[in-house]
């Protein structure tokens, strides 16, 4: 992707209720970005809320990025267990048995029956991190969406980057719970890091990462 302002076209996508989740705060926060960055020129933006069920997010998240051809995706899940934004660096082709909010379990353990062990964004986790902790918002970069659901769409949305001429840029990021559900961040500390975290993003296409870890390296 060059650094020019030509028309780029943007996913945002969030998740629906999961279990013990009924509330997913990733709906509210892309509502609340789509509607901020809506009238951005250059950016043909798409938004797009997920049911937080195995089959769903494994048939339709590859329709949906053929449907779009989206130059960025930005892909925002809930980890209950956050104190701050973490920035995903890796995807894992796996898939733990645990069950979805359709009560449904993943068909296999692995997400591809043919597929890289790991694959891993072009974008530099580190630095966004870094950007949002300057901007006061506690953020880490992580190694590991983990191996549920958003893992999965993680996975998929790599492996679909990977095979496109225009190489898009991929992220995952999971934000904490906002102070109401237990967290450290109220909910407009939480929206002003994401929309901190997509304007680096959209502005510094620099920041995909010129020494990517191969896409055959495996952990």
């Amino acid at each position: 992707m060059a650094e020019t302002d030509a028309q780029r076209s943007l996913l945002l996508t969030g998740f629906g209720p999961f279990p013990g989740t009924p509330e997913n705060p990733s709906i509210a926060l892309v509502e609340t970005l789509a509607e901020g960055f809506a009238d951005t020129p250059g950016l043909a933006l798409h938004k797009h809320i997920l049911p937080t069920e195995w089959a769903h997010v494994h048939h339709q998240a590859p329709a949906l990025l053929d449907t779009v051809q989206p130059d960025i995706v930005v892909h925002f899940g809930l980890c209950r267990g956050a104190n701050g934004f973490r920035i995903e660096r890796s995807a894992y082709n796996q898939a733990s048995r645990l069950e979805d909010a359709a009560d449904a379990l993943p068909h296999s353990p692995a997400i591809l029956t043919v597929g890289t062990p790991r694959l891993d964004t072009r974008l530099s986790t580190t630095h966004l991190a870094r950007e949002l902790r300057q901007a006061g918002i506690p953020a880490l970069p992580s190694l590991s969406a983990g191996r549920y659901l958003c893992n999965t769409l993680y996975y998929l949305s790599l492996n679909w980057a990977a095979k496109q001429a225009h190489r898009p840029l991929v992220l995952f990021v999971h934000i904490p719970p906002a102070s109401g559900d237990g967290g450290y961040l109220d909910d407009a500390e939480i929206a002003r890091g994401a929309d901190t975290l997509l304007r680096e993003v959209l502005h510094r296409p620099r920041l995909a990462a010129h020494h990517a870890v191969p896409a055959s390296h495996a952990a």
